[in-house]
């Protein structure tokens, strides 16, 4: 049998109130040690990768100036720089 799971679409962030504002977020919990971080992620079905924004990585200790490999992800609001 196939498995369906569905998600909420709800408003995101900042965004105005249209059909386009409403996108599918899932309520994580992300802990490493001792450090839980509460927050929405975004579903991407078709995503070949997933994103920690800066400010939740650096919640967990990491070093944006560790992280050698920059590069741009681009999306329908600009281009955003990012590192591996």
């Amino acid at each position: 049998p196939r498995m369906i799971t569905r998600f909420p679409f709800l408003q995101r962030p900042g965004s105005g109130s249209g059909p386009f504002d409403l996108v599918p977020l899932l309520p994580a919990s992300l802990s490493l040690g001792s450090v839980t971080v509460q927050l929405n992620g975004l579903i991407d079905s078709g995503a070949t990768f997933s994103v920690l924004p800066y400010d939740v990585g650096s919640q967990f200790g990491l070093s944006w100036d560790s992280l050698s490999k920059p590069f741009d992800i681009a999306s329908f609001a600009g281009n955003t720089p990012a590192k591996l």
